[in-house]
């Protein structure tokens, strides 16, 4: 039994095939499992064609046009991050970095909103 909640790729044709391939369980157990694009911001909008479910975007290009179509997940590094999105409304998703210290990932969480997380 796959235990696989999200496939990402970065690269467009790889969306493209994998898409394809996860509209072939709808109606299945196991469902779909969402196609998410993390590849260069400049080819989100291909990645969205061919069929992503979400995009990450780092902080800066949250208000990208070409993502407003799709659920954006945001690629932060830091608190100050968080807070500048979180003060602008920004409640969807929130990717961080592996490499992230304990305590920071700590203050990071006690700053997510509950349904972001």
């Amino acid at each position: 039994v796959s235990k696989t909640s999200s496939i990402f790729a970065a690269d467009v044709q790889i969306i493209s095939d994998l898409a394809k391939e996860q509209k072939t369980a709808q109606g299945n157990f196991p469902g779909p499992c969402p196609v998410i694009f993390n590849g260069c911001i400049e080819d989100a909008n291909g990645a969205i064609e061919r069929g992503a479910d979400a995009v990450v975007v780092d902080a800066c290009d949250v208000d990208s046009p070409q993502i407003k179509k799709v659920d954006i997940i945001c690629r932060v590094s830091s608190i100050d991050q968080v807070r500048t999105l979180l003060a602008t409304g920004f409640k969807h998703a929130f990717l961080l970095p592996g490499t992230m210290g304990d305590d920071e990932l700590a203050a990071i969480l006690e700053v997510v909103p509950e349904e972001a997380l």
